[in-house]
C-alpha cells in the first residue's frame, strides 16, 4: 500500500510555508547581491560554481508561467414572465350523513 505525506496540524502547515517562503526570497537575495553571495560561501567567484542562486542568476531556472486568456463577458436582463395558472375547480366531496365524526351528544 502507498501512503502519501500530508501535513494535518495548521500550525506544521503554516510553519513549512513559513519556511518555504523564507528560502525562496532568500535565494532571490542572494542572486540580486554577488556580494552577499560570495560571504554566503567562499566557492561564489568561481567559474565552474553552480548553485541555485547562479542557475537563477544565468536564466537557467524555468518558473511556469499561466496562460490567461482574457474573455468578455456578456451580461443579459430578460423579463421573465411567471407562468399562467389554471386552477380546475374540482367536486366537492361531501361526506355522506352519518359517515361523519361521532357526536359528543
Amino acid at each position: 500500500m502507498r501512503k502519501t505525506f500530508s501535513i494535518r496540524n495548521p500550525l506544521i502547515k503554516s510553519g513549512v510555508s513559513a519556511f518555504a517562503l523564507t528560502l525562496f526570497l532568500f535565494v532571490h537575495l542572494l542572486s540580486w547581491s554577488s556580494s552577499l553571495h560570495h560571504e554566503f560561501h567562499e566557492e561564489a567567484d568561481h567559474e565552474d560554481h553552480q548553485c541555485a542562486v547562479t542557475l537563477l542568476q544565468n536564466g537557467q531556472v524555468d518558473v511556469p508561467q499561466i496562460a490567461t486568456d482574457l474573455v468578455p463577458v456578456t451580461i443579459t436582463f430578460t423579463e421573465v414572465m411567471p407562468p399562467e395558472v389554471s386552477f380546475v375547480s374540482s367536486p366537492a366531496y361531501l361526506i355522506p350523513h352519518g359517515r361523519g365524526p361521532p357526536s359528543l351528544a
